[in-house]
């Protein structure tokens, strides 16, 4: 088997907050690895990893693209989850539903696997786990999710199931870390620049 984790981060720099950076841990079957001869360009890089085959010369490359392309858009799609870059997915004025999507099923499949964290019901049982006490966030909350509908995500959570069993793949774990405006601030003086810092 192989094991693929993917890290990105947004808010990187915000005015109020917060940065987040999150990662995904992927298992992929051993006996679904596959060869390949081209190496994949930045646009194709979800879930990519070049792995040296065991006792040979010749490396094996895993993309979740085209393992999960029954279900997984690069793009904005309503019928697939759209996994990509958030500023491709989310612009002002249009919503969250396309990133909702893909974080609701991500969390229910990671908790039908391994009985993880189940998704919030609420944008206040998120905060509360995460968030100092800061004013802007103490009387906001509201049901999630926000602009998404729970029958699109159960039926997507069912068809990414379907789809990862069928590709030999499972998301294993989710996890984000939010990095609130003054922590971020301290970690830029402490280390002299923004890049540094993340």
């Amino acid at each position: 088997m192989a094991w693929m984790i993917g890290i990105d981060e947004a808010g990187y720099g915000p005015n109020l907050g917060p940065l987040v950076v999150a990662a995904s841990a992927w298992w992929v079957e051993k006996e679904r690895l596959e060869a390949r001869g081209k190496r994949l360009g930045k646009e194709e890089s979800f879930g990519v990893s070049v792995l040296a085959a065991a006792g040979r010369r010749r490396s094996v490359e895993i993309c979740l693209y085209r393992r999960l392309e029954a279900i997984v858009s690069r793009t904005a799609c309503d019928n697939k989850l759209a996994i990509a870059d958030s500023k491709q997915l989310y612009k002002p004025g249009h919503g969250l539903r396309q990133l909702e999507r893909g974080v609701m099923v991500g969390l229910g499949a990671c908790h039908a696997s391994s009985g993880g964290i189940n998704p919030p019901a609420r944008w206040g049982d998120l905060i509360a786990q995460h968030a100092p006490a800061l004013p802007c966030y103490s009387d906001y909350d509201c049901a999630l999710p926000i602009d998404a509908t729970t029958e699109e995500i159960t039926d997507l959570s069912q068809r990414f199931q379907s789809a990862c069993v069928f590709a030999g793949v499972k998301l294993t774990s989710l996890r984000a870390r939010l990095v609130y405006p003054q922590e971020f601030n301290e970690l830029t003086t402490h280390y002299g620049t923004k890049g540094a810092a993340l």
